[in-house]
């Protein structure tokens, strides 16, 4: 069952016996935009939904590991533009930059566009579908401060305890 906004939105198309999908046709409203996956007995199992992001306000950073325990330890840290409401903006496509102060340097930028030539291992790199991410290791002990900064955009920081 798929709702909008909290209405149902119209009836699927079959299953596509080619591809293993059921779709739907439904004109574009903002809001919310909801799944509900419901078992033979009608009994819904699983509830997914996405909502209509307003424009680009921030970048938001999170690290796999904030705290790096071995000689040259690696952390990803993914990056994701939201907007004024913490909702993910998958449109965003900035050019961001990564800066490091302490001991650790930047591996590489990933944006996941197959299509970007350009050096992974520059500190610049464009967001793909709002997201990037960062690759870093640490080269010696201490705090590092990682800032991810781009023009029109909140920037975003995280601090790295290096103990190897």
């Amino acid at each position: 069952r798929l709702e909008l906004n909290g209405q149902p939105a119209g009836a699927p198309k079959p299953l596509d016996d080619n591809t293993g999908i059921i779709t739907w046709d439904i004109p574009y409203h903002p809001g919310t935009l909801e799944l509900i996956t419901l078992d033979a007995g009608n009994r819904e199992i699983a509830r997914h939904a996405i909502h209509t992001s307003k424009r680009p306000h921030a970048l938001v950073a999170s690290a796999d590991r904030q705290v790096i325990d071995t000689p040259r330890g690696t952390t990803r840290v993914t990056l994701q533009v939201v907007d004024q409401d913490g909702i993910p903006v998958l449109l965003a496509d900035n050019e961001v930059t990564c800066t490091i102060d302490g001991p650790a340097r930047l591996l590489g930028l990933e944006g996941s566009d197959n299509q970007d030539m350009t050096n992974h291992r520059d500190n610049r790199h464009r967001l793909h579908l709002g997201r990037l991410v960062a690759y870093l290791q640490a080269t010696g002990a201490g705090e590092a401060r990682i800032t991810f900064t781009a023009p029109w955009l909140q920037p975003a920081g995280l601090t790295l305890d290096i103990i190897p």
